[in-house]
Order: structure tokens, then sequence, then C-alpha cells
């Protein structure tokens, strides 16, 4: 987790970034939720706990001009993107406990989150979590 870094670059006033260890600090919230696979599996019952998503943006100034938020995936490989009046709803968060255990890839849980993305995006609108963890305001 040396390396890891979170990034909020985008229609901002100025780019904004958070180390592991930064990010671990900030506030944190809970959100009960089910989770809905792409792949076609659910998880129902949830409790996710990480930051809110308002959390990470309250940190720069979004620019007015600024209407949907593209979410890059840790690995590069693709993107995201939804209105920003949704990426800011109450309950979507940068997960990193569902069921107070750290998350690591797919349904599988380990106490340290070093082998896969520490955080996932979950958010009720687009009805699905993500493996994410780059906002960049569009």
């Amino acid at each position: 987790m040396d390396e890891w870094e979170f990034e909020v670059i985008g229609l901002i006033e100025s780019p904004a970034s958070f180390t592991w260890e930064e990010f671990e600090k900030l506030p944190r919230i809970q959100v009960f939720a089910d989770m809905h696979c792409v792949t076609r599996w659910s998880r129902l019952g949830n409790l996710w706990e990480g930051v809110s998503t308002a959390e990470v943006l309250a940190h720069v100034k979004v620019l007015p001009q600024a209407r949907y938020v593209l979410v890059h995936a840790h690995d590069g490989d693709w993107t995201t993107n939804m209105p920003l009046d949704d990426f800011l709803a109450q309950d979507a968060l940068f997960a990193d406990t569902p069921r107070r255990r750290t998350y690591s890839a797919g349904a599988r849980r380990t106490a340290a989150p070093c082998d896969s993305p520490p955080l996932r995006l979950e958010e009720r609108q687009m009805g699905q979590g993500h493996r994410t963890y780059r906002p960049r305001p569009a």
C-alpha cells in the first residue's frame, strides 16, 4: 500500500490526492445495501463502510460547469461515468469494508487489502458496485 494513491482530478480548482494512510483517516460512514454484480450474482443485506463520495469531493472545489463524474478502474482498463448528483448521493461511498471485513477481489475477503483494489465505489443509482478508486469531475 506504500505506492497506493487516490487522485481527484478534472473540473476542480486544483487536483488532490490521498495516500492509503491519509484516505483511512477521512471520516467514515456505513451504508446498508444489496450488491448486484454484472456477472449475474447478488449478495443481499451488506453493511458497507468507507468514505462518502461527498467527503472526498469536500477536499476539492468542484467547478460549477462540472455535471458528471468519470471514475477510473484501479487497473486503468475501464471507466464508468455518472451524473455528479448521483455520485454525491447520501448513500454513495468508496467502500473498503463490507460486513466489517477489508474488501478484496470478487466475493473473497481478506484481512489485508494489498492483493486487490482496496476500494469499491458503491452507489444505488447504477445498482451495482465498481472496482474503482479515482473520481474525475467532468
